[in-house]
């Protein structure tokens, strides 16, 4: 549910949004020629910045924020001998800047290296613990490696510092539901509603732990209030037709599938809980075009959710509907 960086551009304008305020660790390591490369590197002009890196090298080749940046600048070349260099170069002048040792956990991360990236990023938080993107990334990397005690801890942290972002609310959620503690994930949602009453994400939150639950009374509940707050957002629509097909009342969540597939024809999910719903009230064939949809714009969920309602023909367990986590 993080809402990771998608290109380099947003990574750099990330990791660099708040490197020339006050608070920031690396803030008193600031310089005038750093600025400008700075500025250039956050809009994403990264051959100007690399240019301006050159040109400073002359005078300040003992620089190590400036050989930060000028791996920032270079990294869209794809040069990873250069970039590994000038990491190196950076690290090696200084140990105490939060933003080389970022730089070398995003490296050690893209290339593979999962246990010098975890490294880099726990020496960031050494230098300020109160850094949201190293723990962003830590928490990424502990969910890939199951080790949910430790993104337990990592996204704990998350949530006191940026308890306006619904999606650390997510995570911790997620952490608790791996570590066997659904009574812990309901207090922590009521909590979440409570404090933001009318931010329709978190009643969306709150209604999915309290399905997952089981306590389906709460969980209409809040699906209920989630649309009303935004009725245009398809996962609370969604939700709110989940909670009734899990409440036997298919007639009435076949309405609100229909118009997830309205809100966001081009995803496959919508069409699969329709189908679903529609085999369920005996409309055959109603639901094979919509499964024939489905498989239309996506063939890996199609395929997934084929072999997921083969095990619940044999075994009689699986999902009727799709709970969609961003």
């Amino acid at each position: 549910m993080l809402s990771n960086p998608t290109t380099w551009t947003e990574y750099v304008r990330g990791i660099l949004s708040t490197v020339t305020e006050e608070g920031h660790p690396d803030f008193e390591e600031v310089k005038s020629i750093h600025r400008p490369v700075i500025e250039n590197l956050i809009r994403g002009k990264f051959k100007q910045a690399e240019h301006m890196c050159l040109v400073a090298f002359e005078s300040e080749l003992e620089d190590s924020l400036l050989w930060t940046l000028y791996a920032l600048a270079i990294w869209h070349t794809g040069d990873g001998d250069g970039i590994r260099e000038s990491i190196q170069r950076a690290h090696d002048l200084s140990n105490s800047l939060s933003l080389t040792w970022n730089l070398m956990g995003g490296l050690s991360n893209k290339m593979g290296f999962t246990p010098e990236a975890i490294f880099a990023y726990e020496a960031s938080l050494l230098i300020d613990e109160n850094q949201v993107l190293p723990r962003k990334h830590l928490y990424a990397i502990y969910k890939t490696q199951e080790n949910w005690e430790k993104a337990y801890e990592t996204v704990r942290k998350l949530v006191y510092l940026i308890p306006h972002e619904i999606g650390a609310w997510g995570n911790l959620d997620e952490a608790l539901e791996h570590l066997g503690d659904p009574e812990a994930g309901q207090l922590l949602v009521k909590e979440l509603t409570a404090r933001y009453p009318t931010n329709h994400l978190a009643w969306w939150l709150c209604g999915t732990v309290m399905a997952r639950c089981g306590n389906m009374m709460e969980a209409e509940k809040a699906a209920r209030r989630a649309v009303e707050l935004c009725h245009d957002d398809a996962a609370c629509v969604n939700l709110l037709g989940n909670v009734l097909v899990k409440t036997g009342r298919e007639k009435a969540a076949v309405k609100h599938f229909r118009r997830v597939t309205k809100l966001e024809p081009d995803e496959g999910w919508g069409w699969y809980n329709l189908g679903t719903a529609l085999v369920q009230l005996g409309k055959i064939q109603e639901a094979d075009l919509a499964f024939r949809r489905m498989q239309e714009l996506d063939s890996e969920l199609y395929e997934r959710v084929l072999s997921l309602n083969l095990n619940r023909l044999l075994t009689g367990e699986g999902p009727d509907t799709v709970t969609v986590r961003d």
